[in-house]
């Protein structure tokens, strides 16, 4: 997991022992669902608002969600940043406390750490993609093909994924890590669409169309089918991982092997 393991003197590969799971976890909790939120909106908006309005250009609920769209991005990149933040100085603080050494000195340190690493360049990534997500709204929102920009924000997007990935149990796979991480990347992203995505349809979509029945209905069948190609993409995503942990049929009795 992240943080996990022991001290080692080469900094390069310095891990740390978790002494605040409670804080590591609503850290974590709060970064998944800033990076959620971001895919599902970029998905919802390339497959679900444009089909929905495809033919009611300018219409007022169309302008109301992009400006709710417009907002959940920008309180994403944040929960992202904020977490990412709160990260550093939670383990650079716990590093001090276990080396001796001056906060300042321990962040360096922990800088030099593959979570550290990580944790920066998702926290550059979080703050290019609000700063897009704010300064290109209308064009993102509004217009009925797919831009540029979000192609630029769909890169990034996935990069986000990539640097959780590369700290996750997988980049420690015996059998082809590069692999392992690929596949975790995917299955994060995966579930990032089907959380993200209900989530938004819950507080976002839903409430807005519900006086609109046409738009209702379409809405609930064009989710149904992007969750239900999550699910068969999940399906297959975290079969591998299950099995990546299980490495043995002999273990099949395990929880892994039960999740599996």
């Amino acid at each position: 997991g992240v943080g996990a393991g022991v001290l080692a003197s080469d900094t390069s590969s310095l891990s740390i022992d978790p002494r605040t799971p409670t804080a590591e976890a609503a850290i974590l909790l709060l970064e998944l669902l800033g990076e959620y939120v971001l895919i599902a909106l970029l998905v919802l908006n390339a497959f679900l608002i444009r089909r929905l309005f495809r033919q009611r250009e300018g219409d007022e609920i169309r302008q109301r969600m992009g400006r709710f769209f417009s907002l959940s991005a920008i309180l994403s990149s944040t929960a992202v940043i904020l977490s990412s933040l709160f990260f550093l100085y939670l383990k650079a603080r716990e590093l001090s406390l276990l080396t001796g050494e001056h906060f300042n000195d321990a962040l360096l340190s922990l800088l030099h750490t593959n979570s550290g690493e990580a944790a920066v360049i998702r926290l550059v990534l979080a703050c290019t993609i609000g700063f897009l997500f704010y300064f290109f709204r209308k064009s993102i929102w509004e217009k009925n093909r797919f831009t540029f920009i979000e192609g630029i924000l769909a890169v990034l997007t996935c990069a986000l994924m990539f640097y959780r990935a590369t700290i996750s149990h997988a980049s420690a796979a015996h059998i082809l890590p590069d692999l392992a991480v690929g596949v975790n990347m995917l299955h994060l992203f995966d579930k990032g669409l089907i959380i993200g995505t209900l989530f938004l349809m819950a507080c976002v979509v839903l409430p807005l169309v519900s006086r609109a029945e046409e738009l209702q209905v379409r809405a609930r069948l064009l989710v149904s089918r992007i969750i239900l190609w999550g699910l068969l993409i999940g399906g297959v995503s975290a079969s591998y991982i299950a099995w990546l942990h299980l490495k043995d049929w002999s273990n099949i009795h395990s929880d892994w092997g039960y999740r599996f």
